[in-house]
């Protein structure tokens, strides 16, 4: 039934290319073999069209045609739910029709090409890689897009990986929930955007410098998209400038996957709208340094995940807007000027939270909010200062003053939870407000 199926796709879209089964019967893995591949009519040997596995029949296959094979469409069918590994010599994709060249997985298995794909060299004609199941695709050869986009469907989120370089003047384009994890030092040149879905860059992973990054699309304003550093132990750094286009709230995402050490974006954020952006540190004992700034725009800042932030080196502006620190740490080296100025900030959402002031530059003047699972205030500054902003506390709050000076609370503290004084430094901890009434210890 899934030949009927997928011939009945086949004739919705105008498609009319031949369509070779892979057989049940087929007595080894070799494609370049005419009793292996049946045609809807009779036993014969496949060329260009259609490629279709569908059972868990010789799952180490081998391209032997001589050269390049050239072929419109490679489809592993739901019945293929053993991993199949096709190895040889390379394949190009070309359209046919008007039709993009495509390589489909219907199947909950991953399945695994250990031979090069090269794109048509048509600009017009990009690679779909469609994954309609929850299996994934890996490649291991090397991808040569020959100026045609790479663009990527998919329904559940399964990964395809490449742990070959992709090259070419062709792009990325995640289209539709499909992770795109990239796990070699790729070299095209086209841009890589990111509609809906994730793009991983693995511990080899990285995206040429001559590349242009998009995080979503203005045009899909509640699709969610996603950029991870993904480098396990840290030590990953993307120099690229990141052009994040505008979106509803909690629908672009910059993150880091690690478990240790310290990946970073030190490239620029560029925004030219006022959508909010999320921070995703997964892991605890995982860091993300943002180093590249932001020039100003009124952008809410989500700080999400157990891991922990880092803001420094260049001013990430934000107009003032609020930052959420939902869960983990959010470090600062200067405060608040690193943000543009005195933005309210709410914690402890998700987990607890901790800001990390590692220096003052003025006074702190907007409100604080402690919700949920409570969390901390690490104090260091070279200078005596005043957080001169109403706090609430709707969970518990700890003040540590780590410095050598005094941090002065001069506004009203309210709330039903514990305001708790536990420094580890020599500096004081000033409670100036004469009518604080907050409840709790």
């Amino acid at each position: 039934y899934i030949y009927a199926f997928i011939f009945l796709c086949f004739y919705i879209f105008g498609l009319s290319q031949t369509e070779y089964q892979w057989r049940s019967e087929a007595s080894n893995g070799n494609w370049d073999d005419g009793d292996n591949w049946w045609d809807g009519s009779s036993i014969t040997n496949t060329g260009f069209g259609v490629q279709l596995m569908s059972n868990n029949n010789q799952t180490n296959m081998v391209n032997n045609f001589a050269g390049t094979f050239n072929t419109f469409m490679l489809v592993f069918g739901n019945g293929a739910t053993d991993s199949r590994t096709i190895s040889g010599n390379p394949f190009r994709m070309f359209d046919y029709s008007g039709n993009n060249p495509k390589i489909q997985n219907f199947s909950t298995a991953t399945h695994t090409f250990n031979t090069s794909i090269n794109g048509d060299g048509d600009a017009a004609d990009p690679l779909e890689i469609n994954l309609q199941s929850t299996g994934g695709l890996i490649w291991n050869g090397f991808v040569n897009n020959q100026g045609s986009w790479v663009d990527f469907y998919g329904v559940s989120n399964a990964i395809a990986r490449f742990n070959g370089v992709i090259s070419g003047t062709g792009g990325i384009g995640v289209k539709t929930k499909t992770i795109v994890a990239l796990n070699a030092a790729n070299t095209y040149t086209g841009n890589t955007e990111i509609d809906e879905g994730e793009i991983w860059l693995e511990d080899n992973g990285g995206i040429s410098s001559l590349s242009n990054v998009y995080l979503g699309n203005g045009g899909k304003l509640d699709k969610i998209a996603k950029l991870f550093l993904a480098k396990s132990s840290g030590g990953q750094v993307l120099n690229n400038a990141i052009n994040v286009n505008i979106g509803n709230s909690n629908t672009r995402y910059l993150g880091s996957l690690n478990s240790s050490g310290t990946n970073e974006f030190s490239g620029a954020i560029i925004k030219n709208n006022d959508a909010g952006l999320n921070f995703e540190i997964v892991n605890i004992g995982a860091t993300l340094a943002v180093t590249g700034g932001m020039s100003n725009r009124n952008t809410v800042i989500n700080k999400i995940g157990a891991g922990k932030l880092i803001f420094s080196k260049n001013n990430f502006n934000i107009n003032s807007q609020n930052i959420y620190i939902k869960n983990g740490i959010l470090e600062v080296d200067v405060f608040p000027s690193r943000f543009g100025g005195n933005s309210s900030i709410i914690i402890g959402d998700e987990g607890f939270s901790t800001l990390r002031i590692l220096d003052t530059s003025s006074a702190y003047t907007s409100s604080f909010v402690s919700n949920g699972y409570g969390g901390a205030i690490e104090f260091n500054s070279q200078t005596n200062r005043s957080f001169s902003g109403a706090y609430l506390l709707n969970a518990d709050l700890l003040i540590n003053n780590q410095s050598t000076k005094n941090l002065e609370f001069s506004n009203v503290i309210s709330g039903s939870k514990n305001f708790i004084i536990n420094s580890t430094g020599t500096g004081g901890v000033i409670l100036s407000y004469p009518n604080n009434n907050y409840t709790g210890n």
